[in-house]
């Protein structure tokens, strides 16, 4: 293989070594390697060096309905659980939501999404949605029943770097403008390494791990699960896949999928450092940035 044509040092032959040319790579070793990666294909891609190993291959190919989804149950209880809330805005597309819920043992769920399609709404029809939905209104939509009278308690807010370089016609950016509609978001990190480690601890979560019960007795328990109302996010963690063919740089993995926002949301929570957050205060307000739009 040579560095591609329009690289630095286009031309120049790389040889590749298999792992097992380090003469301190034992069998034990590299087992425990192995064990580091979920897939066979990301163990292939990263070690082995093999560039076309997540051809085709699912995004979150440990996802799967009938392990990860659930029924929809109450997460709005503050001294359990901890929400935080995303969008993945765009100027023609329409805007997505995402509510993930953390427990204090380390458990998280897709407890809510908003995602209207073909249909482009303003921030400030959004914004009102979102104020009903987390609101303890007792006539939210069917998918939302579960928390009909229960008011939702969000410690953070995240949005896609992409708000504060998009004009919106309500505002100079979209930071600004779901601020305005007292909605107040913290900019989402968008460099590629803490994004696909963010992925990464997704997909890892959604794998069955070994809990106890109360009496010690052992159980396979995946971290991550998703209520089945939330159809969009199922529909995407089922279908975005890696291009297929051979790529020439880590650049031409890029997804393909027409739609992935809604899951995108979660991996701005994840990258963000999404968990369980004790509240001292019950009463607080949610954190609102001093400097929105600002990231690194």
């Amino acid at each position: 293989r040579r560095i591609p044509k329009g690289e630095q040092g286009e031309g120049v032959a790389v040889l590749r070594l298999d792992i097992t040319a380090d003469t301190t790579i034992t069998p034990e070793k590299l087992v425990e390697i192995r064990k580091r990666y979920t897939t066979d294909a990301l163990y292939a891609r990263e070690i082995l060096i093999e560039y076309e190993a997540l051809s085709g291959e699912r995004f979150y190919p440990n996802y799967l309905p009938g392990q990860n989804d659930c029924d929809p149950f109450d997460v709005t209880d503050t001294k359990e659980w901890t929400i935080w809330q995303a969008c993945d805005p765009h100027q023609r597309t329409p805007h997505a939501f995402a509510w993930e819920a953390f427990n204090r043992e380390g458990d998280s769920v897709l407890c809510g999404e908003l995602w209207t399609k073909e249909k482009y709404w303003g921030c400030k029809e959004w914004a009102e949605t979102i104020a009903w939905l987390e609101s303890d209104s007792t006539d939210k939509p069917d998918a939302w029943a579960w928390a009909r009278g229960k008011r939702l308690d969000i410690v953070r807010r995240i949005m896609d770097t992409h708000g504060s370089a998009a004009n919106s016609e309500e505002g100079p950016d979209f930071f600004a403008t779901y601020a305005s509609h007292g909605l107040h978001y913290a900019p989402a990190s968008k460099s590629q390494q803490i994004l696909s480690a963010a992925r990464d601890k997704i997909d890892a979560a959604f794998t069955p791990q070994i809990a106890y019960h109360p009496d010690g007795t052992p159980f396979l328990h995946p971290r991550r699960h998703i209520f089945r109302t939330c159809k969009q996010a199922r529909f995407e963690y089922m279908n975005v896949r890696y291009p297929e063919g051979d790529t020439e740089k880590p650049s031409q993995e890029k997804p393909k999928t027409y739609v992935k926002h809604v899951s995108d949301c979660s991996t701005y929570i994840y990258s963000t450092g999404g968990r369980f957050v004790e509240r001292v205060n019950q009463n607080r307000q949610e954190f609102e940035p001093l400097y929105t739009g600002i990231s690194y």
